[in-house]
């Protein structure tokens, strides 16, 4: 692991499920919400003995400036297994809601049907907030900094539908895990923030 001041650009990952599938299932996996740079410290000696005094399996800390208090991630639109038509849908924008959501957008009037239309939930389709939206071929926003483009305004299937995931996460805490520029992943046991100095330093595990 390469060490030195803050020069490495790390990744910082939050455990997330994905959208669930037509059977409602999720699967567990990590989520990016932030690349930063930081500066990589291997403990040992004194500072080792020191760090262990609270965090007995510490080994190496990592420092940080400061991120904003909140992170947000807007994923990719992720086509359902059982769409039939064509999958051309894409997310953009950058999400402003205080919780996660997931948008949901279903074809409901596709050919021939010229432009075909769309219908959105922001709650994975519990509720609609619009049904009957002509495809534009253009940025299209929902709602909370979210949009979507439809490459082609026809070609879709009545029924095909699309998730996209918009992740809200508090500041760095301990269950969110640091990934280093040679694939090391850190996990987080301790966040000690530095008010005077705006930065974070982070007790981290690495995982073997």
């Amino acid at each position: 692991m390469r060490a030195g001041r803050i020069r490495q650009y790390v990744t910082i990952e939050v455990p997330t499920e994905s959208a669930p599938d037509t059977y409602g299932q999720t699967t567990d996996t990590w989520s990016t919400i932030s690349k930063v740079w930081a500066e990589i410290k291997p403990l040992r000696g004194e500072e080792k003995v020191q760090a262990n005094q609270i965090h007995p399996e510490t080994t190496v800390q990592v420092t940080m400036r400061a991120p904003e208090q909140t992170l947000a991630v807007l994923d990719s639109a992720v086509a359902d297994s059982g769409n039939t038509g064509l999958d051309n849908v894409t997310s953009s924008g950058t999400y402003a809601g205080t919780t996660t959501r997931i948008y949901r957008i279903q074809i409901d009037g596709g050919d021939p049907t010229t432009p075909n239309t769309f219908k959105w939930s922001n709650d994975n389709g519990t509720t609609y907030q619009a049904t009957g939206v002509a495809i534009s071929g253009q940025v299209q926003a929902l709602d909370l900094g979210v949009s979507i483009i439809f490459v082609t305004t026809t070609q879709h299937d009545t029924g095909d539908f699309w998730t996209i995931r918009a992740l809200h996460f508090p500041a760095i805490q301990n269950t969110y895990r640091i990934v280093d520029e040679d694939s090391n992943v850190l996990n987080i046991l301790d966040v000690i923030p530095d008010s005077r100095k705006r930065t974070l330093m982070l007790m981290c595990k690495e995982e073997i």
